[in-house]
């Protein structure tokens, strides 16, 4: 058996995520001045993604393996929402997401086999950013209330991801 280092992402993080995205949502129409009960909107996000290591063996390890200097990411998510207003203060939304979401690591302290000389391609630290590219299906209710210029809509709702490539760059 080997060891090695286990990196996950949970279902459960990534459906609070998208739950409290979806949640922050503002809207930009007017529902007063529309006749519909339909509304379509785009939404996104910016955001900065963490990671955990776990080691995933009970072989003993150098510890400087996992002394792994953990960088945020920077993830995106595009959206497009689709809201149905299901009586006056209940309101049911979903949509179509692109979301790319991952982390990275910088490993550093290489050691050459050679103490005598000192090998110029071996690099000082490597940089990998890993990419877990999603299409996201929510399901949302949410409930609004407040005045006319300023009302609320906190929401609780499933969304369904479907992984779409996985990948990552060295650098």
């Amino acid at each position: 058996g080997g060891g090695g280092c286990f990196c996950e992402v949970s279902m459960r993080t990534l459906v609070l995520i998208g739950a409290l995205g979806l949640t922050a949502l503002a809207c930009a129409q007017d529902s007063t001045a529309v006749l519909s009960r339909w509304r379509i909107g785009l939404s996104g996000s910016y955001d900065l993604a963490y990671h955990s290591s776990v080691l995933s063996s009970n072989q003993a390890t150098p510890t400087s393996i996992f002394d792994l200097e953990d960088e945020p990411k920077n993830t995106y998510s595009l959206g497009l929402d689709l809201r149905y207003d299901l009586a006056r203060h209940w309101v049911l939304a979903s949509g179509l997401h692109f979301t790319d979401r991952g982390f990275r690591i910088e490993l550093t302290d290489f050691v050459a086999t050679d103490t005598i000389s000192v090998d110029p391609s071996i690099p000082e630290s490597v940089l990998t950013t890993v990419h877990f590219q999603y299409i996201s299906v929510p399901l949302m209710a949410h409930y609004t209330f407040g005045s006319n210029t300023v009302h609320y809509e906190p929401g609780a709702g499933v969304m369904t991801d479907f992984l779409q490539s996985f990948f990552s760059e060295v650098t």
